[in-house]
């Protein structure tokens, strides 16, 4: 997937709400700080529901798929995973070759 496409589509996840086009740019703009034109994000829009990810709902409003919806959920649990073991891991490294150091310190 693009990566103009992936930003959106995080953006509309993320809003969790069926935003319109101005309310995605809007939202990218003060959460990633990344400024669009409007066409390309129009663009991206129709290229996300051509793809399946993303629905038109009414009024112009545009709606994560159900199966988008559960591949971003998926990916950010793998990610929260993936964040405690190397959290686990660290403090492991910590107290064997620091065990002076509180690893809870290093950590905040």
């Amino acid at each position: 997937m693009p990566l103009f496409q992936r930003i959106v589509l995080a953006g509309i996840w993320l809003t969790d709400r069926d935003p319109t086009l101005d309310e995605i740019r809007a939202y990218l703009r003060k959460r990633f700080a990344v400024e669009l034109p409007r066409q390309k994000i129009l663009e991206t829009l129709e290229a996300l529901v051509a793809a399946g990810d993303l629905v038109e709902a009414r009024s112009a409003r545009f709606k994560i798929s159900e199966a988008a919806h559960a591949r971003l959920d998926e990916a950010r649990a793998t990610a929260e995973q993936t964040e405690r073991r190397v959290r686990d891991h660290f403090s492991e490294l910590v107290a064997r070759c620091c065990p002076t150091s509180d690893s809870r310190c290093a950590l905040a």
